[in-house]
């Protein structure tokens, strides 16, 4: 794959993904970020901007079999 991933969690909690282009260094706009559970479902999925940004609300509230264990682009 050519996408290099990086994800930050803020203060707040909420995760900021960023994902771009490993060849030309440059962002992928409305790439799908999923949120992979423990369980292997879906927690949810955003997409990134024009920017090539994402941003994912806190996941403090997903426990035992929906803790979060996997972003997936």
């Amino acid at each position: 794959s050519d996408l290099g991933v990086v994800a930050k969690k803020q203060k707040d909690g909420q995760r900021r993904v960023f994902v771009s282009r490993l060849q030309s260094g440059g962002p992928v706009a409305d790439a799908m970020v999923s949120v992979l559970a423990r369980n292997g479902a879906r927690v949810l999925a955003v997409q990134t901007g024009a920017d090539g940004a994402a941003l994912l609300p806190s996941l403090d509230e997903y426990r035992r079999e929906r803790d979060p264990v996997l972003l997936l682009v």
